[in-house]
């Protein structure tokens, strides 16, 4: 029987020969090199790499690594060797710069000798003092010799008509706006739950969580084991529809089991782009799908547990369809043990598809 395990670098389950245990391979999935585990399942560390000072080709190739960024004719200076410490003449021999030629500057003009006027010196210019202040004095109360008519008290009467007049516009104000409330905005009956039971989303609902919208498909997905079913928890779902969006081919980075979830992430909103969805595995082994339409969609599943045995293979009809959707689906399959089946989803509004499946071990 092969030993089992899986790649500590890339974590593609592999199997190798009982005889190549504690031998050091390089992983047929990410090619870095890796242990096989011992037949207790030890895996020893790997030896450090050693450098063979005897090869010729490593010794020059350090000559030319040093010799990187050295200045031509530039020797270091030796305390044992006066004539050492100086730079070739023939390497740093500086260029003299030619002086440009001399240019003859007249003192004349043609007509003669000209006139240059003296300097007209500069007169300070005067400030003039200011002028003297005058006292201030007051020019009286300007409103002397008129005489300021009594006040008129208010009339009650007028007064009483403003408060009406106030009270009425109020009052209509207020009408209108609970007529409009009532006509444009009628409130919600909330619908009677027998038993005086709350549902689950009502419930969510008192709490202030957003529900979402429901699953199109959901299930889970299991392997069978000695003990009973397990969740294969870390398990790939994949819904690719018969009729795709767009060309682009999706990496499979994400999409692989064991890939981490912050690239799951970016694997699920591009295959939303081109019409499908990818789902994880979770701890129960449960899975949702969210369909972006209705339609009929292949399911692929990717254990993350069960290998696969040699005679385990793919349809061509499957291999076209993962060929059509990712650009490497060989990475994608890899040692792993997958199921596929096919669900029409009738779209928003409509019961979820449930649809579960148990991987049993290769020879049952």
């Amino acid at each position: 029987m092969p030993i089992k395990f899986r790649c500590h670098h890339c974590r593609q389950f592999l199997g190798i020969s009982r005889a190549m245990a504690e031998k050091v391979v390089d992983c047929p999935q990410c090619g870095r090199s890796i242990r096989v585990p011992d037949l207790n399942g030890n895996v020893a560390p790997l030896p450090q790499p050693k450098l063979d000072l005897a090869d010729s080709s490593l010794a020059d190739a350090l000559d030319r690594l040093a010799s990187i960024g050295e200045v031509p004719g530039l020797v270091l200076a030796d305390s044992d060797n006066p004539s050492m410490g100086h730079v070739s003449e023939e390497t740093l021999e500086p260029v003299a710069l030619a002086a440009p030629p001399p240019q003859a500057v007249p003192l004349e003009e043609p007509g003669g000798p000209v006139a240059v006027e003296p300097p007209q010196p500069v007169v300070p210019k005067q400030i003039s003092a200011p002028p003297p202040s005058v006292p201030y004095e007051p020019a009286g109360n300007p409103l002397e010799g008129f005489v300021q008519p009594p006040s008129q008290p208010a009339k009650p009467e007028s007064r009483t008509t403003l408060l009406l007049i106030v009270a009425v516009v109020g009052l209509s104000g207020a009408l209108i706006g609970i007529l409009a409330g009532r006509f444009l905005f009628p409130p919600t009956a909330a619908a009677p739950i027998a038993g005086g039971e709350s549902t689950e989303s009502d419930g969510a609902a008192k709490k202030g969580v957003d529900a979402g919208p429901p699953a199109s498909v959901a299930g889970t997905v299991k392997y069978r084991t000695e003990n009973g079913d397990k969740p294969d928890r870390g398990a790939r779902v994949l819904a690719l529809p018969d009729e795709r969006a767009g060309t682009v081919k999706v990496a499979v980075l994400g999409l692989r089991p064991g890939d981490p979830e912050e690239d799951l992430k970016v694997a699920r909103a591009a295959l939303n782009a081109l019409g499908g969805d990818v789902a994880l595995v979770d701890e129960e082994g449960n899975y949702t799908l969210q369909l972006p339409k209705p339609g009929t969609y292949q399911l692929v599943v990717l254990s993350h547990y069960q290998p696969r045995s040699d005679d385990d293979t793919l349809p061509a009809s499957i291999q076209e369809l993962l060929g059509n959707f990712l650009d490497r689906p060989a990475q994608l399959i890899g040692e792993g043990r997958v199921e596929y089946a096919r669900v029409r989803w009738q779209g928003e509004g409509s019961e979820t598809v449930s649809w579960s499946h148990t991987f049993r071990a290769a020879d049952s």
